[in-house]
């Protein structure tokens, strides 16, 4: 039995062929269940939990700053995830970042609620990190 328009791809008889199917909710079970459409901010809230980047706007507001009393002083800022995240996340820092008396950002005490961001001072006086391109950003995943 074949069905469908003259020159369609017959997916079981064609090497390489792929069907794509969206809108679709397999449950276990022979119960049925409704079909439910999360609002959008809702479902980027359970993202967030994942998945999520901080950065990636070129000359975007500082990501942290102070000002240093010392050279070669670590100066550390507490962070919160956006939302709690369900695990630890392994996080990445993307790009070269534009810095005033300061060096690079490094991180540590990363944790499903926040982590801190941290720099070493080279002067005196204020200091700041923020991004210089797109390119700089902080990437958090708690994938499964």
């Amino acid at each position: 039995l074949t069905c469908g328009a003259t020159g369609n791809v017959q997916v079981v008889s064609t090497n390489g062929a792929t069907f794509d199917l969206t809108g679709v909710d397999l449950k276990a079970g022979s119960t049925y269940y409704p079909y439910v459409v999360r609002p959008y901010a809702q479902e980027f809230f359970l993202c967030q939990r994942y998945y999520y980047v901080l950065g990636g706007v070129t000359n975007a507001d500082p990501l942290f700053g102070g000002y240093g009393g010392t050279t070669a002083t670590a100066y550390a800022s507490s962070r919160s995830h956006p939302v709690p995240m369900r695990a630890s996340p392994t996080a990445v820092i993307n790009g070269t970042w534009s810095t005033i008396n300061c060096g690079q950002p490094l991180m540590n005490l990363l944790g499903p609620l926040g982590f801190n961001v941290y720099v070493i001072t080279t002067a005196l006086g204020p200091y700041a990190v923020y991004p210089s391109s797109s390119a700089c950003s902080i990437t958090f995943s708690a994938d499964i």
